[in-house]
């Protein structure tokens, strides 16, 4: 018998994206993890794939701006509206406010569809006079003046929570505000890692190109290749025979910091779901153990499956929280990655920004700390320590490591411009890159070497 999860879904992209949507706003289930599931299983065109990507993506991208729109045209609340009939409205007003090689006409009908087919004939009424009141008006839709609050005004126009953009502006100003949530909001290029260990690897630009796959080299790395969104790497053969891995160019970025071939041992400290471990495992030609403790057992699993796949020898998986971590021999580098608020990478995680809240910057914070003293004891005299995190908030970046440094007197920063570009390193010497510089992931990183 074919399980569930891997039965075959015969529908559409639109009825698959309403699905998403509807979990994602009943039960904050994950929307990269769903879409990945329905696009392994569903019968669609390369065309309709795409297109579910971006129904997806976008509506999920774009829900402030689509709910403050729906509510000038809605007589009743948004949030009172059942759960599906909620996301047909969203997916509906994103095409026609967003994708202009949909018809608004279509956008509607097959918005009515959906509707009749999980409401009823009132619930399918109100899709229609929604839409239809939206194409008329969506003109002369007046959002939020600039001047008045500019809180308001940017968190709506550009779709991201009003606690972030305060942060921003607070911090940024307004124009560096803003390019970050365009950045946040553009379609996402995918990069990606090839295998050194593959000779096949070496030749995957041209074949990736005469697949009709954009492909370009990286613009922080050399080493990484810039790709269109057409590329799944779900469905790659490519990528299941085990020739590259899906890898953010500023996350590739951090293990330069650790300069692995200067020392024998090595321990990522926080390791799946593997996209360092197995960088820093080819970094050294899979001739050096790699030692990655893992708290969870499926992402550990992960990460195994990811060494497999790449045929990397070199991975020691190991079961634990850093926290108490089960080492007795010390490490000559070690990778501190730390869970964080994931507030760099809101425009590859189109959901994140809705499920984030402030306070969880200090618990993680906390964590964050209680991690680099766990790691800190495993570290050999002279060895090197990078703590890393995919955010630039400054409560999880040099809050942290003021904080560390000063219960650490043994250990100094090294800066990052022995390593990386003067245009990646700030003034305390860490690397620091925001999405409007690269098109890239938010990503802060900083080399400490332990002197005694």
């Amino acid at each position: 018998m074919v399980s569930r999860r891997h039965r075959k879904i015969n529908t559409t992209a639109r009825e698959i994206a309403v699905s998403i949507l509807a979990s994602v706003d009943s039960r904050s289930a994950f929307s990269d993890r769903l879409l990945s599931s329905y696009l392994a299983r569903a019968e669609l065109s390369q065309q309709d794939r795409g297109l579910l990507t971006q129904l997806v993506n976008g509506t999920l991208r774009w829900r402030g701006r689509i709910d403050w729109v729906l509510a000038s045209v809605l007589d009743t609340e948004l949030a009172q509206l059942p759960t599906w009939i909620r996301n047909v409205l969203r997916l509906g007003a994103f095409q026609i406010l967003f994708m202009d090689r949909i018809p608004s006409s279509a956008a509607t009908n097959e918005s009515v569809k959906l509707a009749r087919k999980r409401g009823h004939p009132g619930t399918a009424g109100l899709v229609n006079a929604v839409l239809r009141k939206l194409v008329k008006v969506r003109d002369a839709i007046e959002y939020p003046a600039i001047g008045e609050d500019p809180v308001l005004s940017v968190s709506i126009f550009h779709s991201h929570p009003e606690w972030i953009v305060a942060r921003w502006l607070e911090r940024f100003g307004l124009e560096r505000t803003v390019s970050i949530c365009e950045a946040n909001n553009s379609v996402e290029s995918l990069s990606i890692r090839p295998n050194r260990l593959r000779k096949e690897s070496q030749a995957l630009t041209n074949k990736l190109l005469e697949g009709g796959i954009h492909a370009e080299r990286g613009r922080l790395n050399s080493n990484m290749i810039r790709v269109g969104g057409e590329l799944a790497p779900a469905t790659d053969a490519a990528f299941r025979a085990g020739l590259y891995t899906p890898q953010d160019e500023a996350e590739s970025m951090v293990c330069a910091l650790l300069s692995v071939s200067e020392a024998d041992t090595l321990l990522d400290f926080c390791a799946a779901p593997g996209g360092k471990a197995t960088q820093m495992a080819e970094m050294t030609d899979d001739n050096r153990p790699v030692y990655c403790l893992e708290l969870h057992p499926a992402r550990a699993r992960q990460l195994k499956e990811a060494a497999t796949r790449l045929g990397i020898m070199s991975i020691k998986i190991v079961a634990g929280d850093g926290r108490a971590a089960p080492f007795k021999d010390r490490f000559g580098r070690i990778l501190v990655d730390a869970p964080c608020s994931g507030l760099g990478v809101l425009g590859k995680r189109a959901d994140a920004r809705w499920r984030k809240k402030e306070k969880s910057l200090l618990l993680l914070s906390r964590l964050q700390r209680e991690l680099l003293d766990s790691a800190s004891k495993l570290l050999e005299e002279k060895g090197v320590m990078v703590y890393s995190v995919c955010s630039f908030e400054r409560e999880e970046t040099h809050q942290v490591i003021t904080s560390f440094l000063e219960a650490h007197p043994e250990f100094n920063v090294e800066g990052a411009s022995e390593f990386l570009d003067e245009s990646l390193v700030d003034e305390s010497g860490a690397m620091l890159i925001l999405p409007d510089q690269y098109g890239t992931d938010g990503v802060f990183a900083v080399r400490m070497r332990k002197l005694r």
